[in-house]
């Protein structure tokens, strides 16, 4: 395990738990991403580095090392990315998203405008859509799915039975018309975004909590993804190779 457990309170190693500014804008090669042996809320940072080709260390912690490593960072909670600026600092970037989006506008897989932007932003935001009833703000659609999951259905064709199914086969109608107004091969236009990547993520949840869904938008997904890949071969490349997991 690297520095982040070691030397996390030594001022003098130059190690910032406060608000990164202006040297975090460039990040450099030197990266160590922490994160348990999960897909989760993690696996769309891997999924950017892995688009952008960077070197990168991928820290898979394990309980006994959570618990001494816990205390150490900020807000107590992973995914953390240990980042090394140009001029020298190290910066913990905390909270998975904010993660994301910093990554994403570094190595050119936001949007480019406005209007790119809004489709990104408007796609990524549909797990955590309020309006639908019954489903809180802070509750996405990979907790639905796992609470299905969790529901010790043994065949995924009943999940009908569960009260919020209605719930996630309109999540999917909403996916079908975000990708019915794209123009382009991905969701923002003709190069691959963080909204593409997180289709790979949002594939990796339906085959593992619902893989007899049947849905009109989940081949168009596939195909996204296909498209990702061959632009991306970094992430081809991991997909083959990353470890298999529960979730």
């Amino acid at each position: 395990m690297g520095p982040i457990i070691n030397n996390r309170q030594q001022t003098a190693n130059n190690v910032s738990y406060c608000e990164p500014r202006d040297a975090w804008i460039e990040v450099t090669d030197k990266q160590q991403f922490f994160y348990f042996n999960i897909r989760g809320r993690g696996e769309l940072i891997r999924l950017i580095l892995h688009a952008a080709e960077k070197d990168f260390v991928d820290q898979r912690v394990t309980s006994a090392e959570w618990t001494n490593l816990k205390p150490k960072i900020p807000f107590k909670k992973l995914p953390v990315l240990e980042v090394a600026t140009p001029n020298g600092d190290t910066v913990m970037l905390t909270e998975s998203m904010a993660i994301a989006r910093l990554l994403a506008r570094s190595f050119n897989l936001y949007g480019n405008d406005a209007g790119e932007i809004y489709l990104i932003e408007r796609f990524n935001s549909l797990p955590l859509d309020n309006d639908r009833p019954s489903v809180r703000d802070d509750v996405d659609i990979s907790s639905l799915l796992e609470g299905i999951y969790s529901s010790n259905l043994k065949d995924a064709d009943n999940y009908a039975k569960i009260a919020n199914a209605e719930q996630i086969y309109e999540y999917f109608d909403a996916i079908e018309t975000a990708l019915r107004e794209r123009k382009g091969t991905f969701v923002a236009g003709n190069r691959v975004t963080i909204a593409d990547l997180q289709i790979i993520v949002l594939i990796d949840t339906i085959d593992r909590f619902l893989s007899k869904f049947k849905h009109d938008c989940v081949g168009k997904l596939h195909e996204i993804k296909e498209s990702v890949l061959r632009q991306k071969p970094g992430v081809a490349k991991y997909l083959r190779s990353r470890p298999v997991t529960d979730f």
